[in-house]
């Protein structure tokens, strides 16, 4: 019997680790349950994300190169004209109506749509992929893979706001078309529920993949870098920071304040006698636009005590990364995956959110405490939940221990029941 074979698609880069958390949990996870099953994956930077990932991936065809000739000025008119306005066009060929219909698709859709043509299942992998703010584009790969009739799958997703109205034109056609859709956490699935998508078999509550990182993976190389980065025997919390934008407008907190923020709490975390070090989920490796690490400097620089934060340059990976969280007391990350990383190597988190997912995940938890909003960074209540954690460290490693465990074992689950009748057609 000839193998099935599945297209993972909607990775940006590994160079994101969170992102290359998400992908690696999710493969770990479908090459245990279906052995059998030819995997390719497609990335936007696919020399970062294979060298991070450790395995092949390939470049996604939907990712157009900047023009460099002579016309490349009316090339790129037309790509933000068609990037602005395709998804659109795709959404009306797939509902058979009004003229948009009978317009031609660009040849890197043609190239998407000739690639898919060999798979049996396409699953668009999570993370907060489908919002707003990053416009009706990040529907490409679904609106495509319906319009060719092959079986999608979305897994592990954070979805909305869908506060424009083409977003919420085209998100209701995906919703409601796919095989299969498992959000993240719950605020994600009343977005749904207010577009229209109801539960059913097609809709389904699980958790985050990077839940499902096999913590074992490389360990010699896991020691390397908590060698490097962990050998002092002073007491470590960890930080992960970003760049807000485009998030800053909607929260009403600008890049200065954020950062003089996590300036005062570092300041009185190393008051207490306690070394930062900051980890960089995000790094310009392979081209990628976000580097945390810059920011991180910055924060640096500006503290009473600089030389009691280390700012790790090293280019590594969401698994050595979670060595070096799993040797501090405390993690506390704008970046959501440094908390699930973190948690996933047994060390509490505290996420700071500029986005719903990061509630919803520590809801699930049970640990709703443990994600505050950055403009409380230096409020009371985060300096208890602080105090809480550093002080109860057994108890509190012991019982995340389990609850992580339980959303690992209930998202396998669910990714597991969503895919095997498909896979069995």
């Amino acid at each position: 019997m000839k193998s099935k074979k599945i297209l993972l698609v909607g990775n940006h880069t590994c160079a994101n680790r969170g992102d290359g958390a998400i992908l690696r949990g999710l493969l770990c996870v479908l090459e245990h349950a279906f052995p059998d099953v030819e995997l390719t994956t497609v990335s936007r930077f696919p020399g970062a994300s294979s060298y991070l990932l450790g395995r092949t991936v390939i470049q996604d065809p939907l990712v157009v190169k900047p023009y460099a000739s002579s016309k490349a000025k009316i090339q790129s008119i037309k790509q933000f004209i068609g990037d602005r306005f395709m998804p659109s066009v795709l959404n009306a060929q797939l509902k058979q109506h009004s003229i948009l219909k009978h317009i031609s698709l660009p040849k890197h859709y043609q190239a998407y749509l000739e690639l898919i043509e060999e798979y049996d299942l396409v699953i668009q992998v999570g993370g907060s992929f489908f919002v707003d703010l990053y416009g009706d584009k990040q529907f490409e790969h679904p609106l495509l893979a319906l319009l060719a009739n092959k079986p999608t799958v979305l897994l592990g997703h954070s979805v909305g706001p869908f506060s424009r109205k083409s977003f919420t034109n085209i998100g209701q056609t995906i919703f409601s078309q796919v095989a299969g859709t498992l959000v993240r956490e719950s605020i994600s699935l009343n977005e749904l529920h207010q577009l229209g998508i109801h539960d059913s078999p097609k809709l389904r509550l699980a958790s985050d993949t990077a839940w499902l990182v096999n913590t074992k993976l490389n360990n010699d190389i896991q020691s390397l870098a908590v060698e490097r980065y962990c050998s002092s025997k002073n007491k470590k919390i960890a930080i992960t920071v970003r760049d807000l934008a485009p998030f800053d407008k909607r929260l009403g907190v600008t890049q200065n304040e954020y950062e003089e923020l996590y300036i005062e709490l570092c300041n009185r975390l190393i008051s207490r006698g306690y070394d930062i070090i900051a980890v960089s989920m995000c790094t310009g490796l392979d081209g990628y636009h976000k580097d945390d690490r810059m920011i991180a400097l910055n924060i640096q620089k500006k503290l009473q005590q600089p030389e009691k934060m280390t700012v790790v340059m090293d280019e590594l990976n969401d698994v050595e990364i979670g060595a070096i969280l799993g040797e501090c007391d405390l993690t506390i990350g704008t970046r959501l995956h440094s908390a699930i990383i973190s948690m996933r190597f047994e060390t509490p988190a505290i996420a700071v959110y500029y986005e719903h997912k990061s509630k919803g995940i520590m809801n699930a938890l049970g640990y709703p405490e443990r994600s505050i909003g950055i403009k409380d960074l230096d409020g009371i209540e985060t300096t208890r939940v602080i105090d809480d954690i550093l002080a109860n460290q057994s108890i509190i490693r012991k019982e995340l221990k389990e609850k992580v465990q339980q959303q690992g074992d209930s998202t396998t689950q669910a990714i597991v029941e969503m895919l095997q009748p498909l896979l069995d057609k």
